[in-house]
């Protein structure tokens, strides 16, 4: 009977974004008060199973405790996810901007070249005629890379591993 209340325990640290010695000690932490919450039932009268059925209730839901958890470990999260895919998604569209401007600016070049420049930055003070086009691939290139980005960053794997290193 005590794996119901493993399994509940199993439920909401696996939903927890923190290191596996973290999720390790909190299951521990929970799986002891269900304990406790179970004997106390059984005290009062309950048999095993409805114990274990009155601590899981009383103890509350797996998701929105978990939920609640993570909130409170790391309550920027949500923060820190919306922020950083907005401005991979904004410096994406500037990349992709710049290279339009590029193959634009291959109709109007008076002279062997141009400048490219991103944002405040020099890219190259001297692009030649026949090398604008690969500078405006290489543009649409970056801006497709910097768009999925978000998408890879943003796994669980990748902010457990990065929060484990912020709190060393």
């Amino acid at each position: 009977m005590a794996k119901r209340l493993e399994a509940h325990v199993s439920v909401i640290v696996s939903g927890l974004e923190c290191s596996d010695t973290e999720k390790a000690e909190i299951a521990e932490e929970m799986l002891d008060h269900l304990m406790m919450l179970k004997e106390e039932f059984q005290k009062k009268g309950y048999s095993e199973h409805e114990a274990i059925n009155q601590a899981l209730l009383v103890f509350g839901e797996d998701k929105k405790i978990s939920s609640a958890m993570q909130e409170a470990m790391f309550p920027y999260l949500k923060f820190v996810k919306w922020g950083g895919s907005l401005s991979c998604f904004l410096l994406a569209f500037l990349l992709l901007k710049e290279g339009f401007i590029l193959l634009e600016s291959m109709k109007n070049i008076d002279g062997a070249g141009i400048g490219v420049y991103f944002l405040l930055f020099e890219v190259n003070d001297h692009v030649l005629n026949k090398d604008i086009l690969s500078y405006a691939i290489g543009f649409f290139v970056a801006s497709g890379m910097i768009s999925l980005s978000p998408f890879f960053l943003f796994q669980r794997r990748v902010i457990k591993y990065v929060h484990s290193v912020w709190q060393q």
